[in-house]
């Protein structure tokens, strides 16, 4: 589905990804671990089209897409969930769906999907008229769930669902992004995630950054039991 090798990324001049090389199979669920400021969520905008691979090829389902705008990219199937979910405040929810799917008209195609969404998230079908503002952080992370799943991706990416979130809130949110994968086997996840333990019991395999640069690479049970890998890395 998704294969990266020796990507490098620059703001500026400074280095942000150095040699980023890592696979995703189709269908698979893994996740990027590491500390704060070590080049995870440029990752996910690099991959998605929103920061430009200075050198390095990223292939998607086996085309080359590393020139290709973020627009082209999504519109093939891939999606972003930002860090901090970055709902539009002053939109209602459905409206914040219907911009997502790319129309606020109407019709049966956008019914069809609204409804998609409205049975994985009964309460966003409840506040569906509310604004996005008002709801509350665990609301707007499914919203912002809801937004990536009603453009049908084949690769879903999430940045930090589970930031400044309740630990039941979480359990929810993972609950969720279970749910939306029920039935679609191939749907592939890539989450980005400093709740280790949460990331790990959520994915199929891991990679470690570190500055830039992937320093270790495992199934979940591997990273989840390697002390001093966990201690160096990851502070736990």
């Amino acid at each position: 589905m998704l294969e990266l090798e020796s990507v490098d990324a620059y703001y500026g001049t400074l280095k942000v990804l150095d040699s980023i090389t890592m696979k995703v199979d189709k269908g698979e669920s893994v996740t990027i671990l590491g500390p704060n400021g070590m080049g995870k969520t440029t990752l996910l905008r690099t991959i998605v089209g929103l920061m430009p691979a200075r050198s390095g090829r990223i292939k998607y389902k086996g085309k080359d897409i590393t020139q290709w705008p973020a627009h082209r990219r999504v519109r093939e199937g891939i999606s972003l969930v930002p860090e901090g979910r970055r709902v539009f405040p002053y939109l209602s929810v459905e409206k914040n769906l219907l911009v997502a799917a790319g129309t606020t008209s109407g019709g049966r195609r956008e019914e069809d999907s609204l409804e998609t969404v409205y049975s994985i998230f009964p309460d966003l079908k409840a506040k569906r008229k509310d604004l996005a503002g008002n709801l509350s952080g665990g609301q707007q992370q499914m919203l912002a769930l809801g937004r990536s799943l009603i453009q049908s991706p084949s690769l879903l990416m999430l940045d930090e669902p589970s930031l400044g979130l309740a630990p039941i809130v979480v359990k929810s949110v993972y609950q969720a992004i279970r749910k939306i994968r029920e039935g679609r086997e191939e749907l592939t996840l890539v989450v980005v995630e400093q709740n280790v333990r949460v990331a790990l019991e959520n994915a199929s395999r891991g990679y470690v950054m570190q500055h830039g640069r992937v320093v270790a690479a495992g199934t979940s049970e591997e990273l989840m039991n390697d002390s001093k890998l966990k201690e160096r890395y990851l502070g736990v």
